[in-house]
């Protein structure tokens, strides 16, 4: 009897639903620059966006914010009260965020709280100054991870992350994952260097990079110079790195090609800016379409006369 209750308390504490509240996780709070210049994370003091405050002020300030009088006034909520969670810290109790922190802080974190000592108007903890150049938070610490909450309620002046800081023109600062920035720094050179590797592969052939010119949609002289076709290339791949991968791995590259090359012996021609139609006008709608006209058992006479056309032209 006594096996059988130590396996079903066992059993109970494995179906417990848990929540970390203070991950081991680390954020950076970081200043928005202006331009496009960003060197290892930290930001030139000459291309600061608000540059009035950052120069005139040493540090900002932030706290709870306030809901606006036609929701009822009040401070916003930070911090949820609706789902409960077994933690690490209280196994034995299911806690909602906000009473989570309440019991390791030992205070009273209700927003509805009307004492003259409510946490989020007077306690110097619920507020956050942040310096010019910015704050770093460790989320394993409690007071770094409700000033991390204050923060992420000020919606208005705080970008969610690095690649949202100029979705807003009111942010003055943004959050910063450095692992995730770094992941994707990484992430961005491996693309980059297989774009690079992808156009090594074909710079060196006139016809490969023509082809690539036709299957993009570009304008392509009656007589392209290597250099022209070359330049043309590390356009795309400079400009978009990723869309020039795409572009070549593209499964309908080949028919996109030929297509183009229809249209240069006059076997198809294009309707305005996507639309395509036979020598007789007969309409073979965008470019999928049209591919799957070509592609059709059906047409493989007509396929093979355009492949014959595009032959004899030397294309």
């Amino acid at each position: 009897m006594e096996n059988q209750k130590t396996a079903e308390k066992a059993t109970a504490e494995q179906t417990k639903k848990f929540f970390d509240f203070l991950p081991h996780k680390i954020i950076d709070v970081k200043p928005i620059e202006a331009g496009v210049r960003w060197s290892g994370l930290l930001t030139n003091s000459k291309d600061l966006k608000n540059e009035p405050y950052l120069f005139e002020k040493v540090t900002r300030s932030f706290s709870a914010p306030m809901n606006p009088e036609s929701k009822g006034g009040g401070v916003k909520r930070v911090l949820d009260n609706v789902d409960r969670f077994f933690t690490m810290q209280y196994p034995d109790m299911q806690l909602t965020e906000e009473e989570f922190f309440a019991k390791l802080f030992g205070v009273d974190m209700s927003i509805t709280n009307m004492d003259a000592n409510n946490f989020w108007k007077t306690d110097k903890r619920s507020r956050v100054i942040i310096p010019r150049k910015g704050i770093k938070l460790v989320l394993s610490n409690p007071a770094d991870a409700i000033k991390y909450k204050v923060l992420k309620a000020n919606t208005r002046r705080i970008a969610p992350d690095y690649e949202s800081r100029f979705n807003q023109a009111s942010y003055e600062f943004m959050f910063v994952d450095s692992g995730k920035l770094i992941d994707k720094r990484v992430e961005e050179a491996s693309i980059k260097a297989k774009a690079y590797a992808m156009f090594d592969g074909i710079s060196g052939d006139l016809l490969k990079m023509k082809d690539y010119i036709r299957a993009v949609g570009h304008g392509l002289p009656s007589n392209p110079t290597m250099n022209w076709l070359k330049n043309e290339l590390l356009k795309d791949v400079e400009a978009d790195p990723k869309k020039f991968i795409d572009i070549i791995d593209d499964k309908f590259f080949k028919d996109k090609v030929l297509i183009s090359k229809a249209i240069e012996v006059g076997a198809i021609r294009k309707k305005g800016s996507n639309k395509y139609c036979l020598e007789d006008n007969t309409d073979i709608g965008d470019i999928v379409t049209a591919i799957n006209f070509l592609n059709n058992p059906e047409n493989s006479a007509f396929k093979a006369r355009i492949v014959a056309q595009i032959g004899m032209a030397k294309l």
